[in-house]
């Protein structure tokens, strides 16, 4: 799981960080923590995209967390904002703006426990129905992540093998593992990204998929491509 965390004051950027790795270890679930002052200028210029979450100390620093959290909801409306504050004032208007949760200060760990397995829980639902979408020539096509086996590239088309047959679009691979951003999926060799849920098997470097297909694992960097799906594998079995 990616989370940013933005506030001004160090400490409290440092008792969060804290609290999160030991949740997160103790769930063994892997977490990458990025952390700004809030008037951070790489934060504004930051692609939210990128995180699953966001935890604001919004009554420190010298920007406020509404006109933080504004900047946010501008680029981005959907990702998960969690408020941590001193006091009540700018909860309505935290509210209006779709904040994931609201936490007072000082707060317990079983606070920050409750939210991030509510995180999970909503990050959970939310993947099951990502939807990948982009254009080939002049169509727009919407597909189901969780209905993709693997991907292939095929020249200047991608094929996309589904749980219900083959789909074959005019668009190149690389632009749509560019848009793919998700953990599921895993290049494997040059040309394919297979969905790690659907891999029945690692055997001899080569990944063997639930419809009988086999893959080989590129040479270069085979232990790393093994090593992150033994990762997905024992984080969703934590799950």
């Amino acid at each position: 799981m990616k989370i940013a965390i933005i506030s001004h004051k160090e400490s409290e950027r440092d008792k969060l960080t804290s609290v999160l790795n030991k949740w997160f270890l103790s769930k063994k679930i892997s977490l990458q923590i990025s952390i700004f002052a809030d008037n951070d200028k790489p934060f504004m210029e930051h692609d939210t995209r990128t995180f699953d979450s966001i935890f604001i100390d919004c009554d420190a620093g010298t920007t406020s967390g509404i006109e933080t959290l504004r900047v946010i909801r501008k680029k981005n409306k959907k990702v998960p904002i969690v408020f941590l504050a001193a006091n009540r004032e700018n909860i309505f208007e935290a509210v209006h703006l779709h904040i994931f949760d609201y936490i007072l200060k000082p707060y317990t760990i079983e606070q920050i426990s409750g939210v991030l397995s509510d995180l999970l829980e909503t990050a959970a639902s939310a993947q099951a129905n990502r939807i990948l979408e982009f254009k080939s020539g002049k169509k727009n096509i919407s597909l189901q992540l969780s209905g993709i086996l693997y991907i292939t590239a095929d020249n200047n088309y991608t094929v996309f093998t589904m749980h219900k047959g083959v789909k074959r679009y005019r668009i190149f691979f690389s632009n749509v593992y560019s848009l793919l951003n998700d953990e599921r999926f895993l290049l494997c060799t040059r040309g394919v990204a297979v969905n790690m849920d659907y891999i029945v098997k690692e055997k001899e470097g080569t990944f063997e998929m639930k419809d009988g297909r086999n893959f080989p694992i590129h040479r270069n960097g085979r232990r790393q491509v093994i090593d992150a799906f033994e990762r997905y594998r024992l984080q969703k079995s934590a799950n």
